[in-house]
């Protein structure tokens, strides 16, 4: 009788710290945009322009000491790790020859907002493709207005909490999980708090893994 592999050892262990690190950048993450609705609701609709952007500076700073202190850990855990086997595939809507957080925030937006690879929706406008070009400048919209500051991003469309934790699950297997040990992770290690159904995260899993290989083979006949 085969022996039973406990799920845990299907995963490296630099899973596990960057897991709960997400889980609890989610969780505060969170907070301060509760923070802010209720600030702003609080200051009402008929308060001074000026006391409204107090309010959001204020909601502004806690967002990013969040932020610096989420490049500490991450800092620290690649120092910890600094060989860290991966499945490239898990990010490779990102530059590989980046190295750089900042480089990666056009296609991490442009991945989050319409489910394919930057470089897929470029080979795409270099062909004349008008949806192509839209993809773009919406992508281009959002760059701008997180780094002006220039007020919230319209919410991603789909299940973003899951697939960046799917993502992570993807990255660091060592072993494929299988469907019910996918959701006892992801019970343990999600932001939401919630009892996952096996069948439906195996299915969101199934569409994240298409959605990769698709746009990673088009940016490889587009080299």
């Amino acid at each position: 009788m085969q022996e039973r592999i406990d799920w845990r050892n299907k995963l490296h262990p630099a899973f596990f710290k960057l897991a709960q690190l997400n889980c609890q950048f989610e969780i505060n993450w969170k907070k301060i945009e509760l923070e802010c609705r209720q600030e702003l609701e609080k200051t009402g609709r008929n308060a001074s322009a000026e006391l409204r952007s107090k309010a959001v500076t204020r909601l502004n700073d806690k967002a990013d000491k969040l932020m610096t202190k989420l490049d500490e850990n991450l800092v620290e855990i690649n120092q910890n790790y600094p060989e860290l086997p991966h499945n490239p595939l898990a990010y490779s809507y990102l530059d590989p020859r980046s190295g750089q957080p900042a480089d990666d925030l056009v296609p991490y937006l442009h991945w989050m907002r319409h489910g394919e690879s930057l470089k897929r929706t470029e080979a795409e406008d270099a062909k004349g493709d008008i949806k192509a070009w839209r993809k773009l400048a919406r992508t281009a919209e959002d760059q701008r207005r997180i780094v002006h500051k220039k007020g919230p991003i319209k919410a991603f469309q789909g299940d973003t909490v899951h697939r960046q934790l799917l993502e992570l699950i993807l990255c660091f297997e060592i072993k494929p999980l299988t469907a019910e040990e996918r959701a006892t992770c992801v019970d343990a290690y999600c932001a939401c708090g919630k009892i996952h159904d096996a069948d439906a995260l195996k299915k969101q899993y199934r569409r994240l893994k298409r959605e990769l290989e698709a746009s990673t083979r088009a940016s490889i006949s587009s080299d």
